[in-house]
This record gives structure tokens, C-alpha cells and sequence, in this order.
């Protein structure tokens, strides 16, 4: 599938004239490749429960969102960048939960063109939760649409690499309550996020336990995927 004008080239490559254009046909094939063999259908953790239509109490209670769109925002985006799909995506899907309780989910997983490229979205990651660490909200029930809120994060130690991140919001009474909660995690040239808020989990120790079960249990999974997790540090 690779075009003559790479592949049939009869240049040294020992000059590394050619490299990087073979480099580049290789990448294009393999997008070309997920493009037709994308993200299986119920792959993702959460997919099954959000394929199975609500029934009884739960009908008017929940909101399942599946999207496959390669543009969309990272659900962890503490700047507020715009989703791109020219950052080395080749497939995505985005799994967003939403209860009356009220309670909010999330489950993402982006396959990269190669895990370099993967790390590097992981990297942006965790700039950018230095960057825009302090900031300010609009209304949100329960705190002061004038206060304070921060992003604080750290490396653990899950996959390849990982970021666990928590917002936080000031009280002044009580100091930083967490009430978000993010764990990215990076395997191979697949990046896998999951977010859960204060309805979902109960503190900390709640919020790192089930979100780090479903990345542990991805991070295994995305190996089933053609190449994902081949030459990894690559």
C-alpha cells in the first residue's frame, strides 16, 4: 500500500535522505490501517453498560454519551485546548456518563500514530496542569463561583507512564476539597484517561481506587490492538 515513490526508492539510505519519508509512508499506512480496524465495539470498559439501553428507575435517571470523533477534547484539559486531531490521533472514542444524583464519568482512550507521540500528548498533560494549575470558575453548585479552584497533580506508577490529578476547590472554612478526579495513563501509543467527580467517588482513596482499576485493566486490554504496544519506548 506504501507508494512507489518511497518504498521503490534506490537512494543510500546510510545518508538518511530517505528516512524520514519512509518513516512518515509507514505512519500513513498504519493510519490507514486503524482507519478501517478502529477501536472495537464494546473495548472500552464502561461500553458495554453504556450500549445497554436504561430501563425502569434508571430511564430518565442517566445519560450515556459514546463518541468516536478523533477531534474531541481531552476529557483532562486544564487549559482549555481546543480537540485536535492533528496531533498524531489515529483512532478515539469517548465514553461520558451523567446521572441525576447528580454524577459525572468519563472514559477516553486515544490510539497514537506511535507511543512517541502518545507520550508526547502525556507530556502536554502534565504541563499543562502546571501551567493552569490555579484558576478561576463560573457557577458550580455547591462552591463559590468567585472562589478559587486548582489542578494538582502527580507521576504514578501504572502503564508505561501516568498522571493522577485531582481539582480541587478552596473552601474557607474547611481549605482544598478535591471534588475531580483524573488518572491519564499512557501504554505503548495509547493514551487512556478516566475522570470521575464527587458524586461518583467518595474522597481521594475512593477516587484513586476505581479509576486506577479501569486504567490498569486498559493498559492490559490495548495490547489485544494491532502494534499499540510493540517497541514501546519508541
Amino acid at each position: 500500500m506504501l507508494r512507489g515513490g518511497v518504498v521503490g526508492s534506490t537512494a543510500n539510505f546510510a545518508d538518511g535522505a530517505c528516512v524520514e519519508p519512509v518513516m512518515i509512508a509507514v505512519s500513513l499506512a498504519m493510519s490507514a490501517l486503524l482507519a478501517v480496524s478502529p477501536i472495537p465495539k464494546n473495548f472500552l470498559i464502561t461500553e458495554h453498560d453504556a450500549r445497554t439501553p436504561s430501563s425502569g428507575v434508571e430511564l430518565g435517571e442517566e445519560w450515556w454519551k459514546i463518541s468516536d470523533k478523533i477531534d474531541k477534547k481531552l476529557e483532562l484539559n486544564p487549559c482549555g485546548r481546543r480537540g485536535t486531531g492533528s496531533d498524531g490521533r489515529v483512532a478515539m472514542r469517548t465514553i461520558t456518563y451523567h446521572a441525576t444524583a447528580p454524577l459525572k464519568s468519563s472514559e477516553q482512550l486515544v490510539i497514537y500514530k506511535s507511543p512517541k507521540a502518545a507520550a508526547t500528548a502525556l507530556a502536554r498533560l502534565r504541563a499543562d496542569v502546571r501551567k493552569c494549575a490555579e484558576h478561576r470558575r463560573g457557577s458550580r453548585a455547591g462552591w463559590d463561583p468567585n472562589g478559587s479552584y486548582r489542578y494538582v497533580g502527580r507521576a504514578v506508577r501504572l502503564a508505561d507512564e501516568a498522571l493522577w490529578v485531582r481539582e480541587q476547590a478552596y473552601e474557607e472554612h474547611s481549605g482544598w476539597s478535591s471534588y475531580d478526579w483524573f488518572l491519564a495513563a499512557r501504554r505503548g501509543a495509547a493514551l487512556m484517561i478516566y475522570s470521575a467527580d464527587d458524586g461518583a467517588v467518595l474522597g481521594d482513596r475512593s477516587g484513586w481506587k476505581q479509576l486506577s482499576r479501569k486504567a490498569r485493566k486498559m493498559s492490559v486490554k490495548v495490547c489485544e490492538l494491532p502494534g499499540v504496544c510493540a517497541h514501546r519506548g519508541r
